[in-house]
């Protein structure tokens, strides 16, 4: 009686191992470039994140601001190389439930390739309160007011972010008017004759 054994011979074994070790390499490629693109693309989001409230941060300001002579700046807009200095109005933080505002002066600036705001909630007050980070990457940040074409009063904001990739950003924001409009004085004066 012959015994015959059964199994794999050795050629196999190792044919067997060569197609696992190259599958396994494989999977381990493809999903270390999936987890590279997901990290990327996450940092993408959380930067555009940023860039979003940043200039949502930055509108509400504008749109708030109140033509105020600051005391130590003895202008109502400053504007210097990568910084910005004027008086907004804000939510009173000390009554959340009621709609009080409170004068504020806002300084918007960049060090160290970082855009932070300070507040100053009394806005005549010397010291800031602590600076808040909003974006990273900056080189450069500039705001320059001038006034609306065709119209008297009303001014405009431009703002121009350079970031640290080359990207630049410009927006132009129109200011609440605080004076009337001369022609709208006189066509109201008018109408009430």
């Amino acid at each position: 009686m012959t015994s015959r054994q059964r199994g794999f011979t050795l050629l196999e074994v190792m044919l067997a191992v060569a197609i696992f070790s190259t599958l396994s390499f494989l999977a381990t490629m493809v999903f270390s470039q999936a987890s590279e693109q997901h990290q990327r693309a996450q940092k993408i989001a959380e930067n555009f994140h940023a860039l979003q409230y940043t200039l949502l941060l930055l509108e509400n300001d504008l749109m708030q601001y109140v033509p105020r002579i600051n005391r130590q700046t003895q202008q109502t807009f400053t504007s210097g190389s990568d910084d910005v200095i004027f008086t907004t109005q804000l939510r009173d933080a000390t009554q959340p439930f009621n709609a009080a505002y409170v004068l504020a002066t806002v300084h918007w600036y960049v060090q160290d390739e970082t855009l932070y705001r300070a507040v100053k909630y009394a806005p005549d007050n010397k010291e800031d309160h602590a600076p808040r980070a909003l974006l990273s990457g900056i080189n450069h940040f500039s705001a320059a007011m001038s006034q609306a074409e065709g119209y008297s009063l009303t001014k405009t904001v431009a703002i121009t972010l350079e970031q640290k990739n080359k990207e630049t950003l410009h927006r132009l924001f129109i200011l609440p008017g605080w004076i009337p409009e001369k022609q709208q004085t006189d066509q109201s004066t008018e109408a009430r004759k």
